[in-house]
């Protein structure tokens, strides 16, 4: 799967990949497909993997309000699970 480029309002540039689960592995999906159940933001430049789960009624379009609003409630990807659960724009608390 092709990762879509993109570069945050604080000008750092990402690999974003949408994902879902199946057996236990993350799977790539197409960015925005209905199927995927979070996102992956991945520096292009190195640095810590960030994961963001979507809630029970997510946008994912990869229009950058969105890519924005997911990575600020991003959690890094070795974070347990419960605190990845929690990273959504729709139950998060910061």
């Amino acid at each position: 799967m092709q990762p879509f480029l993109w570069t945050d309002a604080r000008g750092r540039a990402w690999h974003v990949y949408d994902f879902r689960t199946v057996q236990g592995k993350r799977r790539g999906v197409p960015i925005g497909d209905w199927r995927a159940e979070g996102r992956a933001y991945v520096p292009a430049t190195g640095g810590q993997i960030l994961v963001a789960n979507f809630g029970p009624v997510a946008y994912h379009d990869p229009e950058p309000r969105f890519l924005e609003d997911y990575l600020r409630w991003a959690k890094p990807l070795g974070a347990s699970a419960g605190d990845r659960m929690n990273g959504g724009p729709r139950g998060a608390e910061d």
